[in-house]
């Protein structure tokens, strides 16, 4: 997941004080190569432009360009990064709205050493990361809130190995997992998630994931 020995993080965040204690926690673990701070999403777009960081830990209530938006320019441009919001919001609309930005993780300010080493595991892993208040109420959460951008597609249909992919994906399984289940090549379970992606007009995972909740594809 991480070609370095140590990983190149920008931090970005709104409150100086906030991020002098992250900063602070981050060393203590050793992971992190902390290459720039940014204190609005503006800053954060330029400082990922100039040193291309492997992971970003971002708030999302920022001025000029808020964390929802500068995740959504960063992901188009380059995918491959890593993006964690990391926020005292609890609120559903804020956790579905950075979802649906492309974060690959939610965490609370209220964040730990363990936390972080939980949190690396994870990613090393290939799977997204969330705090466990957010993790354990993602489905529900999804099914309960208004927040729903994908309209139901006209005559859509999908074949059985293509919901039983899709099951798989609202479990956090990896394309690696999925694969071993469902005994198919890994490039097999690749291409057929792209194909979901493609017949759902979605962009990620958690698009998958709402999109299935959302029309009954996944029952929660």
């Amino acid at each position: 997941m991480f070609a370095n020995d140590k990983i190149h993080v920008i931090l970005a965040d709104d409150q100086p004080i906030f991020l002098e204690g992250l900063k602070k926690v981050f060393n203590e673990t050793g992971y992190f190569d902390i290459c720039g701070i940014a204190l609005n999403g503006f800053e954060l777009i330029e400082l990922t432009e100039k040193h291309n960081p492997e992971l970003i830990f971002t708030d999302l209530r920022m001025p000029y360009i808020n964390g929802f938006e500068a995740t959504r320019k960063i992901k188009k441009k380059n995918p491959e990064i890593r993006i964690i919001a990391i926020s005292y919001s609890e609120k559903d609309e804020d956790i579905l709205c950075a979802l649906d930005a492309g974060v690959d993780g939610y965490i609370t300010k209220s964040i730990n050493i363990d936390e972080i080493n939980d949190l690396i595991y994870n990613l090393w892993d290939g799977r997204k990361y969330f705090s466990n208040d957010v993790r354990f109420n993602l489905p529900k959460l999804i099914k309960r809130c208004n927040f729903n951008p994908y309209p139901a597609q006209i005559n859509l249909e999908f074949s059985e190995i293509e919901i039983e992919i899709i099951k798989l994906i609202c479990q956090e399984k990896t394309n690696d997992e999925i694969a071993n289940i469902i005994h198919l090549g890994k490039r097999t379970v690749e291409g057929k998630r792209g194909r979901i992606i493609e017949k759902m007009n979605v962009s990620n995972s958690i698009g998958i994931a709402v999109y299935a909740i959302k029309h009954g594809i996944v029952k929660v």
